[in-house]
């Protein structure tokens, strides 16, 4: 497109005739990213399939290493092992919400990453409150004790109905494991 513009027209237009002559109705652009990592050796491979139609922050290798990692860190984590995890908010990630001025509570809350993927997701008051104490000197099971009791809720039914909530946060990269957060290791029971 930097020379001159009768060239560009022309080359354009036989692009599009390649693309007439094959039958084209549609042309789409993306990556496939591929690791080798020892859970899909072991039978336990990680795939994601997203259609993803929004805006990124290029260059996207880093962020795809984080996914990597998160992966690797929630796959050693069952529910118990996360629940006693400590995590902090990714430091781009915002909130916001929308409501009435005054209302009690938000119609909607939505947290919104500002690098990598630029994910934004619609998140519950719960989650919210979770994700905005997460400064990682608070195990999640301990967050979602007091969360509970501000909210007049029964702290083993929070407990049991968040864990998926947390891994969803995690895995997208609106949190992450706190600097220095151990991984589980599985070991003999009862250790």
């Amino acid at each position: 497109h930097r020379s001159d513009p009768a060239e560009y027209a022309e080359r354009y237009e036989a692009w599009l005739d390649e693309f007439e002559a094959r039958g084209a109705t549609a042309v789409g652009f993306g990556w496939i990213t591929l690791r080798k990592s020892a859970a899909a050796a072991a039978g336990n491979p990680s795939i994601v399939v997203e259609e993803w139609p929004h805006a990124v922050q290029q260059p996207l290798g880093q962020a795809v290493q984080e996914h990597f990692a998160r992966q690797d860190y929630l796959r050693d984590q069952d529910d118990a092992a996360l629940l006693a995890g400590h995590f902090v908010l990714a430091a781009e990630v915002v909130q916001e919400q929308v409501g009435m001025p005054g209302a009690e509570d938000p119609e909607h809350v939505v947290l919104r990453q500002h690098r990598g993927m630029m994910r934004a997701t619609k998140v519950d008051a719960v989650a919210a409150g979770f994700a905005g104490v997460c400064d990682g000197s608070l195990p999640a099971g301990r967050i979602l004790d007091a969360i509970a009791q501000l909210m007049a809720e029964d702290p083993v039914l929070l407990r049991d109905r968040t864990p998926q909530a947390i891994r969803l946060l995690v895995e997208e990269g609106f949190l992450e494991p706190a600097p220095g957060a151990r991984r589980r290791t599985p070991g003999p029971v009862g250790q």
